[in-house]
Parts: structure tokens; C-alpha cells; sequence
């Protein structure tokens, strides 16, 4: 049986030997696989480690989990295995950014909070959704919903054999993501940075830079050309702006 750390996280020569871990949580219906190329980019400094959910890819068939809180619960341990005394530093995109943020939480409260956490495309917790209800729409309309967001290629959406694959993850994830309630707690002591697309009507800008409500740490915001994937339409200007942050220690210096 693998030890917990392996089953959620993939060990690479890299991010077995680097002293800042950037731990990666998806968006809804993602996978590891949304963060294939990021490890060439930021370089050996930085061992990039995505989280393998439960419900998906190597995982597929065990239960999927339909809570932000419980699927951060269940990070903790396996996180502090993988990382040991290394710098951690947690980033996640929409979904992920509330996996991140919580999981943050639960690391605090353990004594060993990370060094820094990125949340990118999507409403601070504290502040209210802006879609409203999706994972219970009929599957057409949940689709198109899914589709607009842009994260899906149409391709996978209209194959019927992928379709069968991915749907039922993704009403998982957008069920995880519209019951989450934030417990109420102080801000975290930690530096964030909040990063977003400038045309992302899931998380617009004045909504994105309401994280800061949530750190008495050093907080910053950036803005890149795109909707709610803006990440992929030019990923290594993405990562110029992540690096910086991780080399940094989380400060805003590079």
C-alpha cells in the first residue's frame, strides 16, 4: 500500500531535492495534468507538486469527494509527510484556490503554516457567489455553463465516452465549490497573492482583490490579458509572476 503522501502526491526528482515545494490544486474537473510544463518553466529551485484528487486519472475509482473542506482535511497529513521542514508554498486555480485557501488554514492551526499561498480566478470565500446553483441544471444546461467557462475543449464535451468520464467529476467539483461555506476565523498571517484574467466574469477584479480581506500578511494582486483560464493563453508570463513570489519567500521582492 502507498504511503498517503504518494497517493495524493506525485514524487519527481525534482520536487523530491527542492527546498520550495509549490503544491497545485485544479479547477473543477481538472486534474494533474493541468499543470504539465509548469516544472520546466520555474526551474529547479521550485518542485512543482500537483495533488492527485480522489475521482480522477490515476484515482478514478475511488469515490468522489463533494467537499472543499473535507478534500483540504484530508491534504493536511499527506502534505506534511511529502514536505517535511521544506518551504511550502500552496496555489490553486478557481476550485483549487478554495482548496488551497482552506488547506492554508489547517496548516496554521497545526503550527506549520505555508510560506505563501496563490489563489487565482475565483471569489474571495468571504464574499458572495456570482453564478449561483449549477451542479443541479440539467446536463445540457450545466454543459453549456461549463463550456462558456472555457476551461473544457468542446472536443471532450460532445464525446460521449470522455462525456461519461468527466461529468460526473465535474458536478462533484461544482457541488464541493457551491455548499462550501468559509468558517468564520481570524486572517491568516501569511503573504498571499491573488492572480486573475482581466475579462473573467467568474471572478472579477474587484472581487479577486477581496482576498486581501483575508491575510495580515503581505498582499498583492496581478492582472493578466484573458478570461477564467487566462492562465493557458500564455503560460510562462503566468509563471513570471509566480516565481518571484516562491523565490521571494512570498514577498512581494523577487
Amino acid at each position: 500500500m502507498l504511503p498517503a503522501s504518494d497517493l495524493w502526491f506525485a514524487r519527481t526528482s525534482v520536487a523530491n531535492s527542492a527546498e520550495k515545494l509549490l503544491f497545485c490544486f485544479p479547477h473543477g474537473g481538472g486534474g494533474t495534468s493541468a499543470y504539465r510544463g509548469w516544472q520546466s518553466v520555474l526551474g529547479s529551485e521550485v518542485g512543482v507538486v500537483p495533488a492527485s484528487l480522489p475521482g480522477r486519472e490515476s484515482r478514478s475509482k475511488e469515490e468522489l469527494t463533494r467537499s472543499i473542506t473535507g478534500l483540504s482535511g484530508d491534504l493536511v497529513d499527506p502534505l506534511l509527510e511529502f514536505a517535511d521542514r521544506r518551504e511550502v508554498f500552496l496555489f490553486g486555480h478557481s476550485m483549487g484556490a478554495l482548496i488551497a485557501y482552506e488547506l492554508a488554514a489547517a496548516l496554521a492551526d497545526k503550527g506549520r503554516p505555508p510560506s505563501g499561498l496563490i489563489v487565482s480566478g475565483a471569489v474571495a470565500p468571504h464574499r458572495p457567489d456570482l453564478v449561483g446553483q449549477i451542479h443541479q441544471l440539467p446536463d445540457d444546461q450545466f454543459l453549456a455553463h461549463v463550456s462558456a467557462l472555457e476551461g473544457t475543449p468542446m472536443g471532450v464535451l460532445e464525446e460521449s465516452g470522455l462525456l461519461d468520464v468527466l461529468l460526473p467529476v465535474l458536478r462533484a467539483d461544482f457541488h464541493a465549490c457551491e455548499t462550501y461555506v468559509r468558517r468564520e476565523r481570524p486572517p491568516l498571517r501569511i503573504p498571499m497573492l491573488a492572480i486573475g484574467g482581466e475579462d473573467d466574469p467568474r471572478a472579477p477584479l474587484d472581487e479577486l482583490a477581496r482576498w486581501g480581506d483575508l491575510t495580515d500578511g503581505e498582499f498583492d494582486m496581478k492582472v493578466l490579458p484573458g478570461g477564467h483560464f487566462y492562465l493557458s493563453q500564455d503560460l510562462k508570463r503566468f509563471l513570471a509572476e509566480l516565481r518571484p513570489f516562491i523565490l521571494g519567500g512570498g514577498s512581494k521582492r523577487g
